[in-house]
Formats: C-alpha cells, sequence, structure tokens
C-alpha cells in the first residue's frame, strides 16, 4: 500500500505495542507503518508477555503542499517528523512515562522490534 501511495498505515486492535516501520518509496517519499499503537484505555486483563496495559501517543508532523496535476490541484503530504509518547494504563487511567521509566525502554525497545 505504501508503495502504491498511502502515506500512513494506522495499525490497531492489536491491543498492545508492535513495531513502526518507515518506507522509502522509488520516488524518494516516505510512507509510515503504525502496525500495533497498544491500548490507549483497556478493562483488559495484563499479559504479561504483551504488555497490553502499555501504549504510546504518536505525534505526526506533517508538510502539506497543492501541486497542479491534470485535473485541477492534487495534496501532497509529506511526513516531516514523528513523535512518540509511551504511555501506561493502571486503574482506568493513562499517564504519560517517563524517560526514566524502565517502562519507557521496554516500549523503545519493542517498536524498534
Amino acid at each position: 500500500m505504501i508503495h502504491q501511495g498511502v502515506d500512513l498505515i494506522h495499525g490497531h486492535s492489536s491491543h498492545h505495542v508492535q513495531g513502526i516501520e518507515i518506507v522509502q518509496r522509488q520516488n524518494g517519499a516516505y510512507g509510515l507503518i503504525l502496525y500495533g499503537c497498544g491500548d490507549f484505555l483497556g478493562d483488559y486483563a495484563i499479559d504479561q508477555l504483551y504488555r497490553n496495559d502499555f501504549g504510546a501517543l504518536f505525534q505526526l508532523h506533517l508538510l502539506i503542499s497543492t501541486l497542479p496535476s491534470q485535473d485541477g490541484r492534487s495534496k501532497s503530504i509529506r511526513l516531516q517528523s514523528l513523535s512518540i509518547f509511551p504511555t501506561r494504563c493502571s486503574n482506568f487511567q493513562v499517564n504519560q512515562l517517563s524517560l526514566q521509566d524502565v517502562d519507557w525502554t521496554w516500549i523503545k525497545e519493542k517498536l524498534i522490534q
């Protein structure tokens, strides 16, 4: 899908954090795949392998430009940057993790994986 022009694929419903992938197209543009963002708020029992109490907020910074085309005007969207804010849900409350939190490192490694 990315190679066909889709800029962003947002994976969901896995209920746990999975990796991300930045894919470069032949034209040099990039597309982003978020395989699984985890649950922002859930009431599931915590699985110690998948750590479904973790999630992340993803902030995309996009550059949107209008380009002339044969059918009038079309828009181009390019990913400028991505910020990720790891979270933990506990007692139905979502909290952003600090850099010092050992679970912050766990989520970072999962996203890189």
